[in-house]
């Protein structure tokens, strides 16, 4: 596992890496999770990878990021708190599906 502490950081780790999955907080220092999330489905080269969005921010994030046409909605979205059943399932999931 990698870990970011910026948007930014996590933009360019993704670009360098290529993970099979990116676990994503809205709320980060310097560029957002918004920001990041934005830079990568525009991003050719990280356009694909599956993005799963945990954060303290409510519903109304996940309405915003549902109504822009031209990106797709992240792959899960969890707000906190969470318990680890349904993460840890979708992550499953999520993994299982590049693997095939």
């Amino acid at each position: 596992a990698l870990i970011a502490e910026t948007g930014k950081q996590g933009f360019q780790l993704a670009k360098e890496v290529h993970p099979d999955l990116i676990t994503l907080n809205i709320t980060m220092p310097e560029e957002s999770g918004v920001r990041m999330y934005r830079d990568l489905r525009e991003d050719p080269e990280t356009a694909s990878m599956p993005v799963v969005v945990i954060t303290g921010i409510s519903q109304d994030f996940k309405r915003f990021i549902e109504s822009r046409k031209h990106l797709p909605p992240p792959e899960a979205y969890f707000e906190k708190p969470i318990g680890r059943q349904a993460p840890l399932a979708k992550t499953r999931e999520l993994l299982s599906r590049k693997v095939c």
